[in-house]
């Protein structure tokens, strides 16, 4: 299967080494801290679109700035996870800096996935509930691939 970019330049550029902030956090229900390690702008990437054997191209908002929040990996299960982004979400909607409309783009979520060590499963999702789900999912395949074969 040939590998298909997200970008027709074939790479990304972001604000990564020079972010806008560093720092913070926010607090689930539980007390728990979800620490931010940083905001950084960069450009958006097209939008792969999978129908059947097929994969579309959507160039329409590749090139556009975004913002990037990085956290720590303070999240251990789907269910923190479906909390922080709702918390995030409702919190960037308050503070005017975005509608969070997942249809038009304006709330996107890159979660990376590592139960075993070496190996880290990036998953694309727009919804927290969909995060949730995703996230349980991933991390118990992991789980069972990385259980040692019985004989």
């Amino acid at each position: 299967m040939q590998s298909l970019s997200d970008s027709p330049k074939g790479y990304q550029i972001t604000q990564h080494f020079n972010p806008l902030a560093r720092g913070g956090s926010l607090e689930l229900r539980d007390g728990g801290l979800v620490r931010l390690r940083q905001i950084h702008i960069e450009e958006d990437s097209a939008r792969l679109v999978h129908e059947g054997d097929k994969t579309l191209v959507d160039l329409n908002r590749c090139g556009a700035p975004l913002i990037e929040i990085v956290t720590e990996p303070d999240l251990s299960n789907g269910t923190e996870t479906g909390e922080f982004l709702a918390l995030l979400r409702r919190s960037l909607q308050f503070a005017g800096i975005s509608d969070c409309d997942t249809q038009s783009g304006g709330f996107r979520v890159d979660i990376n996935v590592s139960v075993c060590r070496g190996e880290r499963v990036e998953l694309n999702v727009g919804r927290s509930r969909a995060a949730r789900n995703a996230v349980d999912v991933q991390a118990e395949r992991q789980r069972e691939y990385s259980k040692p074969e019985t004989k």
